[in-house]
């Protein structure tokens, strides 16, 4: 016969395995939980992180649109500003354009009376391509002042008021214009009228004038037109002194 206590042996280190076995699974799982957790955690603070970053981005793109509104507001206040001013100089442009013409139409009243060029005397001094936005202006707004002031243009430069001389003038070389505003002055501003030199300059003026207009036929290089316009204006200078 078997020994009374060999049975109770063998089921007690079938109980002890048992309990091992479990206590070993038990442990593994408990490792899972904490390294699951510890990935919980980490991954609740990067959605923390993230939800935080999406608040300051909003925080962010919110002050950038309210600066956009205030730059929008700014530009409409500026906008606002400059056609104000663009209307006060159109204004001033305006009224500058009629004092021009006004002396145009002076010297036509003068013309139709009858008084005789060299007793006509111009205020302001000679500016051809001033006159001609005058007139251009006229045309667009007052045919029947544009018709008075164009006789004026025509007695004051001694030049037809049309297509053709508004091209020549308004590209010819700026020593051209300031020799046909010369000329000008030299015959209708009161400080010449009396002056032994008047005859002389205009000669010269007219001589620079008509090289130009022939330039076609007899070279006149620009070089010897600002030449010459240079002794013309050391001359003016000189002698209106």
């Amino acid at each position: 016969m078997e020994p009374e206590n060999s049975l109770p042996q063998d089921d007690n280190a079938s109980i002890v395995d048992s309990d091992s076995s479990h206590y070993g699974v038990y442990d593994e799982l408990t490792d899972r939980i904490d390294t699951l957790s510890q990935y919980l955690i980490i991954l609740g603070n990067k959605i923390g992180l993230t939800e935080q970053t999406m608040t300051n981005l909003k925080v962010q793109i919110n002050n950038i649109n309210r600066r956009l509104d205030d730059i929008e507001k700014n530009l409409e206040t500026i906008d606002q500003d400059v056609k104000a001013r663009d209307a006060q100089l159109a204004g001033h442009d305006t009224h500058f354009l009629y004092l021009r013409a006004s002396e145009l139409e002076n010297i036509w009243d003068k013309v139709t009376d009858h008084i005789p060029l060299e007793d006509i005397y111009i205020l302001q001094g000679a500016d051809v391509a001033l006159d001609i936005q005058a007139l251009n202006f006229l045309d667009e707004t007052d045919q029947q002042r544009y018709e008075v002031a164009q006789v004026g243009f025509e007695n004051l430069y001694g030049l037809s008021f049309n297509n053709e001389n508004i091209q020549k003038i308004t590209n010819a070389p700026p020593e051209i214009r300031k020799t046909i505003d010369k000329r000008a002055n030299l015959k209708f501003l009161r400080a010449w009228k009396w002056s032994s030199e008047t005859e002389y300059l205009i000669d010269k003026c007219d001589g620079i004038l008509k090289r130009w207009e022939n330039k076609l036929n007899w070279y006149y290089p620009n070089v010897q037109l600002r030449q010459e316009y240079e002794e013309l204006e050391e001359l003016y200078i000189n002698k209106s002194l």
